[in-house]
């Protein structure tokens, strides 16, 4: 199904109104869809991560950490491997590179303004979390793993960054 061409979107700007049309596209079923998933680049997932932990990275207590961190991800800004840029999807997804995602976001978290979570009362951080990071849900494990650091935000939000649905998001 192509969603450009889906009636119900198609019935809801039918007034032109595009706050209608913006709920519509946030309800669509293809976004729930696993065919329309992909896996966020070193560089997507660091600057998705900064918004949300409200870090600019050039104020970063050492901002040549970034650019390491991204070198051990595999995707240094303005050095692609070849012509073709760099790789996509799943070749993001390997076991050094979750070693090194890990080691990224403890220095991310540390650097973070944590008050958006930590201002929740503990049974309501796993929800707000996923709003605070555009997860649309968390899979029973995770949430398992997340209900662990339910009292602690900052492992809270490490173990967030670094869920599969924060990595590989719609």
């Amino acid at each position: 199904m192509n969603p450009l061409i889906d009636a119900s979107l198609t019935s809801s700007f039918a007034s032109r109104d595009i706050a209608a049309l913006v709920k519509a596209i946030g309800r669509h079923s293809a976004l729930d869809n696993p065919d329309n998933s992909m896996v966020k680049s070193p560089i997507d997932w660091f600057v998705s991560a900064a918004r949300a932990l409200s870090i600019t990275p050039s104020k970063f207590s050492n901002p040549n950490n970034i650019r390491n961190y991204l070198d051990l991800l595999g995707q240094r800004p303005f050095f692609p491997p070849n012509v073709g840029g760099w790789p996509a999807d799943q070749a993001w997804l390997s076991t050094s590179s979750a070693q090194y995602r890990i080691q990224f976001a403890t220095k991310l978290v540390k650097e973070a303004d944590l008050s958006p979570i930590a201002s929740l009362a503990p049974n309501a951080r796993i929800d707000g979390l996923a709003d605070w990071l555009g997860v649309v849900e968390w899979s029973s494990r995770t949430k398992m793993a997340l209900n662990g650091a339910i009292r602690d935000p900052a492992r809270l939000a490490l173990l967030a960054l670094c869920s599969p649905e924060y990595v590989v998001s719609a």
